[in-house]
């Protein structure tokens, strides 16, 4: 009985490790090693109402808030933009960081590729650094379940559809 006991616990051992080699293992989205939160400073409430009173004036708020990140100067744009808004930087404890890249911020296979339409209030932006360079950013609307990613060549067509923003939610992260 202790052989066989012996037996199952080196094969399970083996099998995790042969898991972790899988070459067909899911990638994280980013490599990195310190991930920053920025909290964009102003409610959807308040940001709709100054933008009805002056559209212009909020010309930067909405580059941030509401504008997917798709091409380089998108990224770019969004970097000069973010400057002129007031917002709050914090950076996310380490402890996350594989709940990040092993069950959030990972490539998932596809059970179909989310369209999803409407509007979307990016107050959560979470920066990717790898030695204080930054690999990429994910934009988050908490309260509708939406995301951009930049930079835009990063496989995101199935955030969302693993309950990720459940599990962030789970965690507090962003309250």
């Amino acid at each position: 009985m202790k052989h066989l006991l012996s037996l199952f616990l080196l094969i399970s051992f083996s099998y995790a490790a042969m898991a972790q080699l899988d070459p067909n293992r899911p990638n994280p989205i980013f490599d990195f090693d310190e991930v920053t939160h920025i909290t964009i400073d102003i409610s959807e409430e308040d940001y709709n109402a100054l933008r009805a009173e002056d559209p212009s004036a909020m010309y930067n708020w909405t580059n941030v808030l509401k504008k997917h990140v798709k091409s380089k100067s998108d990224y770019e744009d969004f970097w000069s933009k973010l400057e002129l808004v007031e917002y709050s930087e914090s950076i996310v404890d380490a402890k996350y960081y594989t709940f990040f890249s092993d069950t959030i911020f990972k490539e998932k296979f596809c059970t179909f590729v989310k369209m999803t339409k409407g509007d979307a209030f990016y107050k959560d932006i979470l920066v990717f650094k790898k030695e204080g360079v930054i690999q990429g950013i994910a934009k988050l609307c908490m309260s509708c379940d939406k995301a951009s990613f930049a930079p835009p060549t990063v496989f995101t067509d199935c955030f969302g559809e693993y309950d990720e923003f459940d599990r962030i939610r789970e965690k507090g992260l962003f309250e």
